[in-house]
């Protein structure tokens, strides 16, 4: 770009001149006019969003006084090491903190939220004793973290109304390759929230029993090489958060097979859908 344009990062002139050009179009087709009307609901959104989020270094999600990347409620401990590091499980989870505080501001209104944050690094086909330690540091503070800042949310105590789960397109083997462990199918998933029937193992627990030479295991939860087969499947994990939040069974299970927020639950017999850990 030439020519002294200024500054481009955060600069209202430059936003209002994108908003502009995403709000418009010179076609008249489907696609143009769609596009036109997603990217001005998503402009919308985002200024609403702007207006009513708080502060990063605000009580209970931050400390005043600080940066993000120096604050310490951001940062965890390093168990093979003992040094405090930045998390960035911790850091999503500050944003979402955030913005459960603005849901009622003007402009958002939200009476249902979902978030999804991530956290890579759990793919340990190699040095798997200190990348799991460390990343089993890193969700236990963001966890904690995040349950701290809803104790103390403006407004008050929300933990009742927060139900924070994992999940994971698969699992790991039980057998060591030599210095990790390789890709599997069932794992085990915890889901915390003061809705929670918690303190207690849902499902049936896997019997290990002894494996031979070969890694073929002497049981029926386990195939060769130590893969768990599930025993509760994802879709029941939905629908049951799912009945929780209030979405009405008609969406969870579809009108027609495989249309349901959980496409799958159809396959289950109505008495098994629900896993029943939400009060």
């Amino acid at each position: 770009m030439g020519g002294n344009t200024g500054q481009i990062l955060g600069s209202s002139a430059v936003y209002a001149a994108v908003r502009v050009a995403a709000s418009t179009t010179t076609r008249q087709d489907v696609i143009a006019s769609d596009f036109v009307r997603v990217a001005s609901r998503t402009l919308s959104s985002e200024a609403a969003l702007s207006r009513g989020l708080p502060a990063v270094n605000q009580a209970p999600w931050g400390t005043p006084g600080t940066t993000t990347d120096a604050d310490p409620l951001l940062q965890y401990t390093e168990p093979d090491t003992g040094l405090s590091k930045p998390n960035p499980l911790a850091r999503q989870l500050q944003t979402i903190a955030r913005m459960i505080a603005a849901r009622n501001s003007s402009g958002i209104g939200a009476g249902r939220q979902v978030f999804m944050v991530s956290l890579g690094g759990f793919d340990t086909h190699s040095d798997q004793l200190r990348q799991h330690a460390r990343q089993l540091a890193k969700l236990d503070h963001a966890v904690d973290y995040f349950q701290n800042c809803l104790a103390q949310m403006p407004g008050g105590d929300i933990r009742n109304q927060v139900t924070t789960f994992t999940a994971s397109d698969f699992g790991r083997a039980l057998v060591n390759n030599g210095d990790g462990c390789d890709h599997g199918w069932g794992g085990h998933h915890f889901v915390i929230g003061g809705g929670v029937k918690g303190g207690d193992v849902y499902g049936k627990y896997p019997a290990f029993m002894a494996f031979d030479g070969d890694g073929n295991f002497f049981s029926d939860e386990l195939l060769a090489g130590g893969v768990l087969l599930p025993g509760l499947s994802v879709d029941q994990l939905v629908y049951t958060l799912g009945k929780w939040m209030g979405v009405a069974e008609v969406d969870l299970v579809g009108a027609t097979p495989g249309a349901g927020i959980a496409p799958h639950i159809g396959n289950f017999d109505a008495s098994v859908r629900d896993i029943g850990f939400m009060a």
